[in-house]
C-alpha cells in the first residue's frame, strides 16, 4: 500500500548516524605540527626566507616560510626557493608525507623512495599509479593525494555539498573520472579552490607556491577557506532531534528545493505548528504539521499532516512529494493556508484546481466509507488522491513533471 511507502519515507527522517573521527599516529603527528605552527612569529618567517635570493615579496612567501620552519619545504643549492617552479610528483609526495608528521628513514638509492613507500602505505597513491615520479604533478593528481591525506583524520564531506559543488566547477567535465570525487572533496574541505573564472584547471601543473598553500591548509584547518555558498541555494533545517543540517540546491533537485523553501518560508501561516525537517543521510525533507507547538514537544510523532519530499526521486515514474492528511478536520481549520502557498509553487496556474480537489478529498475523508482513488494532471504533473477505507484520512502523491 502507498500508505506504507509514505510511512517509510518519514521513517528515514528519524534515522541519524554519528560520525567518528579517526585518531592514531597521523592525528598525533599532525597535532604536533599544528602546535609548532602556532608558535611561528613574523620574525621567524622573515628569518626563514631571507637567505633565498628570489623570494622578494612573492605572494606565497608566508606560506613557504612556515613550511621551511616546519621542515616540509627547502630551497636549492644555488640559494633560491623557486616558488614559481613546477612541483614534481616525488616532491609533492615528500611534502605531504612530511606534513603527515612522518619522517621515513633515508635509503641509499633514489632519494624519494622512502617517501613514496610511506605514501603507498598510507594509501595516498596506488601501486603503479605513476610511471615516473620525476615529472610535474597535475592539479587533479595533487587533489587525490592531499584529500586522501586529509581523510585519514577528517570526516568525509557531506555528499549533498559535494553534489552542489559539482555544479559550480565549470570545467568539471574535463577532470579525469578517477580524480573527480577528490577534487570535489578538496573544495568541500577547503584545501584548495579554483580560479576566479570558476575553473579548477585539472590538467595544469602545480607550482611550488601553490603546493605550499595546499600543504599548509592540510596541516592547519583554521587556514582553510570554506566553499562559498550562494545564500539563495542553501537552506538550514534541523532534524527531529534538533541537529542543524544544510540542504543545497542543484539542477537535479531545484524543483524540490524551491518547494521546501516555500514550505519553510510559510510556517507562520499554520494556525497550529509546522516543523520543517531534513535528514541528509537519506536526502528526505518533510513538513510536519501539529495541533500546537506544545503537541510537538510532547510527541513529535503526533502529526496532523505530513508533507514528505524524497529528494532522491528524479524520474517521472515515482513521486517525490507525498502528503498524508491524518486529521482532515484540523488540517482544514489550521493548515490549509500553508498548502495553498505550496500548491502555488507546484502547480502555478493550476493551483486553484489542485486546492479544489484537496478540499474535496478533505471532506470525503471526513465522511469515511470506501476508499476512493483519482488521478489528475496539474501543471503537467501527475497527481493522485487516495482515501483509505474507513480511516478518516487521505493521501496525495505528486509526481515530477
Amino acid at each position: 500500500m502507498k500508505r506504507r511507502i509514505t510511512a517509510g519515507i518519514l521513517a528515514f527522517l528519524f534515522l541519524f548516524t554519528s560520525v567518528s573521527i579517526l585518531t592514531g599516529d597521523n592525528a598525533v603527528a599532525a597535532e604536533s605540527l599544528v602546535d609548532r605552527l602556532q608558535k611561528i612569529t613574523l620574525q621567524m618567517e622573515d628569518e626563514a626566507v631571507k637567505k633565498y635570493t628570489d623570494v622578494g615579496n612573492h605572494w606565497s612567501k608566508k606560506y613557504a616560510a612556515k613550511l621551511i620552519i616546519l621542515g616540509i619545504m627547502g630551497g636549492y643549492s644555488d640559494g633560491t626557493l623557486k616558488l614559481d617552479k613546477n612541483v614534481n610528483v616525488d616532491e609533492f609526495l615528500t611534502m605531504t608525507v612530511k606534513a603527515l608528521g612522518l619522517n621515513p628513514q633515508a635509503g641509499t638509492g633514489y632519494w624519494a623512495e622512502p617517501y613514496i613507500k610511506a605514501a603507498k602505505e598510507k594509501k595516498l597513491i596506488d601501486e603503479g599509479e605513476f610511471k615516473t615520479y620525476s615529472r610535474a604533478i597535475t592539479r587533479e593528481e595533487m587533489a587525490k593525494i592531499i584529500v586522501k591525506a586529509a581523510l585519514l583524520s577528517d570526516a568525509a564531506p557531506d555528499t549533498n555539498l559535494i553534489s552542489y559543488i559539482k555544479t559550480k566547477v565549470k570545467d568539471y567535465s574535463s577532470i579525469n573520472d578517477k580524480y573527480k570525487q577528490f577534487v570535489l572533496q578538496g573544495y568541500a574541505l577547503g584545501l584548495f579552490g579554483g580560479s576566479n573564472d570558476g575553473k579548477f584547471n585539472p590538467k595544469g601543473v602545480l607550482k611550488r607556491s601553490e603546493a605550499s598553500v595546499v600543504e599548509l591548509k592540510y596541516i592547519d584547518k583554521k587556514s582553510r577557506v570554506p566553499f562559498k555558498l550562494n545564500p539563495n541555494e542553501v537552506i538550514e533545517l534541523s532534524d527531529f532531534y534538533g541537529k542543524k543540517n544544510l540542504l543545497y540546491a542543484s539542477p537535479s533537485n531545484m524543483d524540490m528545493f524551491k518547494t521546501i523553501t516555500v514550505l519553510n518560508n510559510n510556517t507562520s501561516k499554520s494556525k497550529g505548528y509546522l516543523h520543517v525537517i531534513y535528514n541528509p543521510e537519506n536526502n528526505v525533507a518533510a513538513g510536519c504539521f501539529y495541533n500546537s507547538k506544545d503537541t510537538y514537544k510532547q510527541s513529535f510523532e503526533s502529526f496532523e499532516m505530513t508533507f514528505a519530499i524524497d529528494m532522491k526521486v528524479t524520474n517521472k515514474t515515482d513521486f517525490p512529494y507525498s502528503i498524508t492528511v491524518d486529521s482532515p478536520e484540523q488540517v482544514k481549520k489550521k493548515h490549509r493556508d500553508v498548502i495553498v502557498e505550496v500548491f502555488k509553487n507546484l502547480f502555478a496556474a493550476d493551483s486553484n484546481k489542485a486546492i479544489l480537489q484537496f478540499d474535496r478529498f478533505t471532506e470525503l475523508s471526513l465522511k469515511g466509507g470506501k476508499s476512493v482513488r483519482e488521478t489528475y494532471y496539474f501543471n503537467k504533473r501527475k497527481v493522485v488522491f487516495y482515501t483509505v477505507d474507513e480511516a478518516l484520512m487521505f493521501e496525495m502523491w505528486v509526481y515530477n513533471k
